[in-house]
């Protein structure tokens, strides 16, 4: 393979990489870093001089990173293992579901960006009752029951359930309805009815349906017999809850289509409180430019004020890119002109200039018109 090739796959199993750490998945990320090397490796014995000299040092930089890569996914993993020995080794019931449990996640809200009023609203619906219980129980206010966030693709909605998690000390059980549905197909019914008790036999616990809008689209809407018996089966799960301080189970739901949800499911006693999760505000993408930055080659002085002010409306995934694009194009020219420059404030403001905001004013007006019709839509 001809050194262009290489330099090609190099980039590639780069962008992976980055792609794994933003997703949280490090030991995915560790591999492409691996595989990044090897061929940066096999581009410089192809190398000579100064310029063999530079893709030897990137090679093992790269190496070290997918190291701590592979460091911080067994850490995480020993942080976020459940215990043994729990309700007849929860873990294992629930991977027999086929959906992914997890102890106390390790993210808090110190670690989200911005959203200050939805942080006070959860804090104020949801955690302060948990974390009083017996407050709470003088006012008869439950900590348990339903949250559904909403809002545009890449604005956080599963590290805002994560760090709910977090903050009331329950387990997170992440449910994927892709994954649920195939693995379920024919049996919806009874699984899911396994999967409620088993989340009130193993309580504190959230249970996180992601894209619910896929699980639980409207009846009128579909002509899937999957899903009109699916529906229901939630429904009754939702109504036949024990919303007890003891045995806590909270639902969190998240889409970036609410209006396509079942009418049904938006009723009281079900998702009981409809939070929006918008794009950053400006102080919010300052400190998310500062975040995604920190621990690049990157020169002093970054005006992150500025690059805010640039991104109004540009959500926190979008941010994340332009980052590691910038980051990327630095390293490409590191390798190729055997020089490693920082990264500097014209760099990042090119990226931004190139980038389109993933969410566009029509879909924002969307959003406006569900929220001021209280979820009728």
């Amino acid at each position: 393979m001809n050194v262009r090739d290489l330099l090609e796959n190099t980039y590639y199993h780069l962008r992976k990489a980055e792609e794994n750490i933003s997703s949280g998945n490090n030991e995915a990320a560790s591999t492409e870093y691996y595989e990044a090397a090897k061929n940066l490796l096999d581009a410089a014995a192809q190398s000579e001089g100064e310029l063999k000299k530079v893709r030897v040092e990137n090679a093992e930089k790269l190496i070290n990173m997918g190291k701590r890569a592979k460091n911080d996914a067994a850490n995480q993993t020993a942080r976020e293992s459940v215990k043994p020995g729990e309700s007849e080794d929860y873990a294992r019931s629930y991977e027999e579901l086929g959906v992914s449990v997890a102890n106390v996640p390790d993210v808090t809200f110190n670690d989200v960006a911005g959203l200050e009023k939805v942080k006070e609203e959860i804090f104020n619906k949801v955690i302060y009752p948990a974390r009083n219980a017996s407050l709470a129980k003088e006012y008869k206010i439950s900590p348990g029951g339903g949250l559904l966030l909403y809002g545009p693709p890449g604005t956080g909605k599963t590290f805002v359930a994560r760090a709910i998690s977090h903050e009331v000390n329950a387990k997170f059980v992440y449910i994927n309805p892709s994954t649920l549905l195939s693995k379920w197909f024919g049996s919806f019914e009874k699984k899911i009815e396994q999967l409620f008790r088993l989340a009130r036999e193993t309580a504190p616990t959230v249970i996180f349906f992601d894209e619910i809008d896929a699980l639980a689209p409207k009846r009128s809407r579909t002509d899937s017999s999957v899903m009109k018996r699916a529906v229901p089966q939630l429904l009754a799960e939702m109504d036949g809850f024990n919303r007890d301080r003891k045995n806590m189970v909270l639902i969190i739901g998240a889409t970036n289509n609410p209006w396509d949800i079942d009418e049904a499911l938006m009723r009281p006693g079900r998702f009981d409180e409809n939070i929006f999760i918008g794009p950053p505000d400006l102080n919010a993408r300052k400190k998310m430019f500062e975040l995604s930055l920190k621990g690049r080659k990157i020169s002093p002085g970054i005006d992150y004020l500025h690059l805010a002010e640039m991104t109004q409306g540009y959500t926190g995934a979008d941010i994340d890119y332009m980052c590691r694009k910038v980051a990327e194009q630095a390293f490409r020219n590191a390798i190729e002109n055997g020089s490693a420059k920082e990264i500097d404030q014209q760099q990042i403001e090119a990226v931004v200039g190139q980038t389109r905001k993933s969410v566009d004013e029509q879909v924002m007006q969307k959003y406006d018109k569900f929220l001021k019709n209280a979820g009728v839509f």
